[in-house]
């Protein structure tokens, strides 16, 4: 190899640094900075919804490095017509939906965000799940 390239600060949103630096009969040392911009959630992974004999139904999911989630759900697996949470926690990893119909079965997915400026930078949505609620 002629050149080794190395990396400083290029995971989170700021400065990065990437620096070239020739090995061997090649000479020298260059080094740029560039501007990350957002931080883009991975995908949500999502466990099985529970339900209760109030009429709710809770969401849970693994923990991600984020801001915040959004949770979206509907009485269909196309999700026409559904309805949208926002949880402003990224540490939280449930949410309870409550007065839903006895007997009916939702379908939920969530996916993660990062605020960038004034913006929310999403991941992409979990796979749906679906629970009869009691």
């Amino acid at each position: 190899d002629d050149y080794v390239v190395s990396y400083k600060n290029n995971v989170k949103v700021g400065t990065a640094t990437v620096t070239i630096t020739g090995v061997g009969d090649v000479e020298g040392t260059i080094k740029k900075t560039f501007k990350i911009n957002y931080d883009r959630p991975g995908r949500v992974q999502l466990k099985k919804p529970t339900t209760g004999k109030t009429h709710y139904v809770k969401a849970l999911w693994y923990d991600m490095d984020c801001d915040g989630y959004q949770i979206r759900y509907a009485t269909n697996s196309s999700f026409k017509n559904s309805k949208s949470i926002y949880v402003k926690d990224g540490d939280q990893v449930s949410r309870t939906i409550k007065s839903l119909t006895k007997g009916k079965r939702y379908y939920v997915k969530v996916r993660a965000y990062n605020n960038y400026q004034d913006t929310k930078v999403f991941g992409k949505w979990s796979l749906w799940k679906s629970v009869v609620c009691k």
